[in-house]
């Protein structure tokens, strides 16, 4: 069984774009959108919400309204304080939940997935590359996009050896941005776990905060996730 970890934030972001300026709420909705469009046999997705105390009334309002189900899928709602923002948040719902699941899907919430089967499609590219994370993104070394699958056997395994899924204790971007992106991948690597990207399949894009986008892997290629804003063609 998978749980689909969905990291939320509805605070401001280093983007400042207008759908999210407009309803602080829209990448969930649009979370939500994509989960009742597509093909999926997810288990659990969990929402983790990092707080935010001048989230608005209407925000709250609507996350409180989400429903526990969609489809078949069993729709969980947690709130943590903002410390290591997705890091953390990813962290915090493993641990709660352990070997209770087989596999987990790490996203944050503005990255949807826009392809049918989804889930099935990272579970078996994470067979066929025989590997035990694998990412949207590897490059220089590390997990430089982190969303992704792990096996939940690989987590249990790093927690039993002393290890955890690292995240800093305060939710500077910078700071986040470099030790739990960096480090995320490195656990697994210390322990002999392997990590790898699927660009080689599907391709990865990535938003430039100064405007436009960056693929990587070859233009034809579908997409398994894509930013909020990006328009599929």
């Amino acid at each position: 069984m998978i749980n689909y970890i969905i990291a939320g934030w509805t605070g401001g972001r280093r983007r400042h774009e207008q759908e999210y300026v407009d309803d602080r709420a829209v990448y969930i909705k649009k979370q939500i959108e994509q989960l009742n469009n597509l093909n999926h046999n997810i288990g659990q997705v969990t929402f983790v919400i990092n707080d935010n105390p001048d989230e608005s009334i209407e925000v709250k309002n609507y996350i409180n309204s989400i429903p526990n189900k969609i489809k078949d899928t069993d729709i969980v709602i947690l709130r943590r304080p903002n410390i290591g923002m997705s890091y953390g948040a990813w962290a915090y719902v493993y641990e709660k939940y352990t070997n209770q699941f087989d596999y987990y899907i790490i996203q944050e919430d503005d990255y949807i997935p826009v392809i049918d089967n989804f889930d099935k499609i990272l579970i078996e590219l994470l067979h066929e590359k025989q590997l035990d994370y694998l990412c949207e993104l590897y490059k220089d070394n590390h997990a430089s996009a982190s969303g992704g699958i792990m096996f939940s056997r690989t987590l249990s395994d790093i927690y039993y050896k002393g290890g955890k899924l690292p995240f800093p204790n305060n939710s500077h971007y910078g700071n986040v941005e470099d030790y739990g992106q960096r480090k995320i991948s490195k656990i697994f690597t210390d322990n002999g776990f392997k990590v790898g990207d699927y660009t080689d399949r599907y391709k990865f894009i990535f938003e430039k905060l100064t405007g436009g986008i960056i693929t990587f892997g070859d233009e034809s290629l579908d997409l398994i996730f894509a930013p909020s804003s990006y328009k599929i063609k």
